[in-house]
């Protein structure tokens, strides 16, 4: 049976019909096994009738779709899908995807759906498992809807493996199933809504106009609003319900483009990067593009990507013969060249000889979508792939304390931004980053590994340690900005009280190198990493910088008749009596100028006692601190004279870096 593209009747065929490049293929037809084959060894996609689906099923999921769609943001937005953590489900807006290596917006908003996972299931907290989310007051009939559809699109997916298992010739009909997917596919349900266009257009169909990711250039030709610019698509097998046509593919060798004929009811089903993969090149995953060609309607397209298990190893499919004398040639005179450069332009890198599973795929993919599951220090040793996905747009927070750590940092640049004319520059947001930086490298290296609570307590305590600075807010003795920023970003009430007590052991001035007897006792040393990533910004060559700029800011001497000229290094740090530290510290932590402040202050908080430090990151920082602060105390002892020159040659070097 094959369906004549914008006919409703059905008419008996034993070929598939061929229409702008596609076939659209019957599956009741008893040659559609061969011409299925010959499809994904020629144009890896193809339009498929006669599929068994519920027709009516499928027009009631696209219409509980419009309705979904056509609610006001705010309700939609209820479900954004960054509110859901790892499952991956939700409203994503328009924005949220993006195509030609994440520079270009693309033109469509979705919902993101999967299986239904029960609460047991050991992988719950992994990428995409979980529940769905649906607007289930707003569109009440949606949910059974869908989760109906998805699962007679499973069974069709796992039809198409059996009948993929028999054209490729693999040991047994269900071999797919059995090895592949392992009778339990990760299933990733999209749901996604194309505006309309700006101006009626038609797109260049037949010609090799390409707007390529790989060569990022970008289609204005009639100034075309892609819905998704040209991408392959990253898995195994693709299943496509639209309501409107838009959908083209590229042929692999003439890189000409073809609009695929719109059926209604009709399934688009398509070859994935790893299916290519693992069939050495047999089956061709072909770039593909979409828009919306309407200028009033929206479209809708209902991706099903059908992929393999979680655990499945991805290895070569022991392929013998093919059952169709054209996916024999095909097969015959595969132009290893050609597969070569195809391949090349994907982000697969590993060999498929069973040594890699797909949840390292599915891991990489996703590693910029939740940063806090899929760290850099993981992604970059997972050898199935380059690098992760740039398509999608928004980050997930998975982890709670990194969402307030995330909050905290934005009231902070707000806070240094309405303050700008009060806070000097060299105690401003860049020092504050910078500080925050030295603390999430501690945090990192620290032995043992810290709570995401704890790490969340000492980033906070590093970004607002100057908010409430006596320099330039004389009266507050409390914390005020601090506690204001911290109920802004909703910082748990329980975690208030050790961040303060965090940013009270960092003032140099009240504390000197002293270390509370609880901190000692408890051996809770990590409560001293926002004192010491401070303190790293006040010594060094940052050290030096910073303090020419904050002497100038308040129109301070550069040295005095008593500031001490050293002649040695070791004369330096002779005149750097405890004494002198003691001194500074009981009248308030002011020092007469600024050759006197590094006797005072500097050369002290440079080396901390490595014993009370007991950080690995901060200990290195440490060593290398004192060097440009020796420097020009050595060169104001040889001449009396501040030499201006060398801090300008310092803080050159600081900008290059």
């Amino acid at each position: 049976m094959t369906t004549t593209a914008g006919t409703k009747k059905t008419t008996t065929s034993s070929t598939s019909e061929i229409a702008d490049g596609l076939s659209i293929i019957s599956l009741a037809s008893p040659t559609a096994t061969q011409e299925i084959d010959h499809a994904c060894s020629t144009w890896g996609a193809f339009v498929l009738v006669d599929h068994g689906l519920d027709e009516r099923l499928c027009d009631q999921v696209l219409d509980a779709a419009h309705e979904f769609f056509k609610l006001p943001y705010a309700n939609k937005n209820k479900y954004n899908l960054q509110k859901y953590g790892a499952k991956w489900r939700g409203y994503m807006p328009l924005g949220g995807e993006r195509s030609v290596h994440g520079i270009i917006q693309d033109a469509k908003e979705g919902l993101y759906l999967g299986d239904e996972h029960e609460a047991s299931n050991a992988r719950m907290g992994l990428p995409t498992f979980g529940t769905n989310v649906f607007p289930d007051q707003e569109v009440p009939q949606m949910r059974q809807l869908f989760l109906t559809y998805h699962e007679e699109m499973r069974t069709l997916g796992n039809r198409m493996m059996d009948v993929l298992s028999q054209a490729l010739s693999l040991p047994s009909d269900d071999y797919l199933q059995q090895h592949i997917t392992r009778h339990d596919p990760v299933i990733l349900p999209r749901c996604f809504r194309y505006i309309p266009q700006e101006e009626a257009t038609q797109s260049p169909t037949n010609t090799t106009e390409d707007p390529s990711e790989g060569d990022n250039k970008v289609d204005d030709e009639n100034a075309i609003q892609w819905g998704i610019g040209r991408h392959s698509d990253y898995g195994l097998w693709t299943m496509i319900l639209t309501d409107a046509p838009g959908l083209e593919f590229q042929h692999h060798k003439t890189k000409q483009w073809h609009a695929v004929p719109f059926v209604k009811s009709g399934i688009i089903m398509n070859v994935g990067d790893v299916l290519d993969r693992l069939t050495a090149g047999r089956y061709i995953s072909s770039y593909h593009r979409a828009r919306n060609h309407s200028t009033t309607d929206f479209r809708l397209s209902l991706p099903f990507f059908y992929d393999p298990a979680w655990d499945a190893c991805m290895k070569t499919l022991p392929m013998t013969t093919t059952t169709s004398d054209s996916a024999s040639l095909a097969n015959e005179e595969l132009d290893t060249s050609e597969r070569a450069e195809r391949w090349s332009h994907t982000k697969i890198t590993c060999e498929f000889d069973g040594s890699v599973e797909y949840s390292e795929f599915l891991a990489k993919k996703v590693a910029k979508v939740f940063p806090d599951l899929v760290p850099e220090s993981v992604w970059k040793n997972l050898s199935s792939t380059s690098e992760p996905s740039t398509r999608h747009a928004l980050v997930v927070r998975t982890n709670p304390d990194a969402v307030i750590s995330d909050r905290v940092q934005e009231e902070v640049r707000k806070f240094y931004h309405d303050h700008r004319a009060r806070i000097k520059e060299s105690h401003g947001l860049a020092h504050i980053l910078a500080v925050l930086n030295h603390a999430n490298k501690a945090i990192e290296c620290h032995e043992p590994p810290l709570s995401p609570e704890l790490a969340m307590q000492i980033r906070v305590a590093a970004l607002l340690h100057d908010t409430d600075d006596h320099k330039y807010f004389p009266k507050h003795e409390h914390h005020e900005n601090a506690r204001m920023i911290m109920e802004k970003a909703e910082v748990l009430t329980e975690s208030i009280l050790p961040i303060l007590e965090m940013i009270d052991l960092v003032s140099c001035s009240q504390n000197g190198n002293s270390v509370p007897a609880s901190i000692l006792e408890k051996e809770e040393y990590y409560r001293l990493i926002p004192r010491w990533s401070d303190r790293l910004e006040a010594v060094g060559a940052i050290g030096v910088v910073r303090c020419y700029q904050y002497n100038q800011e308040l129109g301070r001497p550069l040295s005095s008749p008593s500031s001490p000229r050293a002649h040695t290094a070791d004369q330096v740090w002779e005149f750097a009596t405890p004494e002198r530290f003691e001194a500074y510290q009981e009248r308030g932590g002011t020092s007469d100028d600024m050759i006197s402040h590094y006797y005072d202050k500097l050369l002290h908080v440079a080396c901390p006692p490595i014993d009370l430090v007991r950080n690995a990151y901060l200990e290195d920082k440490a060593k290398e601190s004192s060097k440009e602060l020796v420097e020009l105390c050595l060169r104001f002892g040889k001449t009396g004279t501040v030499d201006e020159s060398y801090i300008q040659e310092v803080n050159a070097k600081l900008l290059a870096v």
